[in-house]
């Protein structure tokens, strides 16, 4: 995002791809200037570490910061909310307006140019604004009745033992009855036990 960010040794590092942050020994003091500086940066990059760092504080100081003061707080948030627009509105251009891209021939001249969208950015924004390009509708359902809890008779733990064993027994029965003859002299599938 090229922000200078402060290094241990006094001088300055972009923060551009791959960049080393290398944090300082002794942050500065929490002063309004920078708590200012904090939220300047903090509205370009949205990232609250990096901000701290070149505001020169650290995370924790502009967390103690949000904590104890609530105007700071509703600051920070703000920030974030001009953050969040600036990419709606980058967004928005990306899928509506376009940008153009150069076209070449095959000797390398400019020949024209091409308008370019982001289709992918245009349906994020669709989902967004309209349900009807969402994959999941919100049904908003309203339950009036309740739930009736029986509560079970307390079990020592053999007796629970005992009351799954008698449970089982009775299913045991019910599917153990032997069959009888039919009347034609035919049996109904199972076999008697002598």
């Amino acid at each position: 995002m090229g922000i200078d960010l402060p290094r241990g040794d006094g001088s300055r590092k972009g923060s551009g791809n791959g960049a080393e942050i290398i944090r300082r020994a002794a942050y500065g003091k929490v002063t309004p200037e920078s708590l200012g500086r904090f939220l300047e940066v903090y509205m370009e990059c949205g990232h609250k570490a990096k901000a701290a760092l070149a505001a020169g504080l650290s995370y924790d100081s502009i967390r103690r910061a949000e904590k104890d003061d609530p105007e700071f707080a509703a600051e920070v948030e703000q920030a974030h909310e001009l953050f969040s627009a600036r990419l709606s509105e980058a967004a928005y251009k990306a899928a509506v307006e376009g940008w153009k891209v150069p076209k070449y021939d095959a000797k390398g001249q400019l020949c024209g140019h091409e308008w370019k969208f982001s289709e992918r950015i245009l349906e994020l924004l669709l989902k967004r604004h309209d349900p009807a390009f969402r994959e999941k509708a919100d049904i908003d359902v309203k339950h009036s009745g309740g739930v009736v809890v029986v509560q079970a008779p307390a079990l020592m733990p053999g007796s629970w033992d005992e009351y799954a064993a008698q449970r089982n027994a009775a299913r045991r029965e019910v599917i153990d009855v032997p069959s009888k003859p039919l009347p034609d002299g035919g049996s109904s599938g199972t076999v008697e036990q002598p």
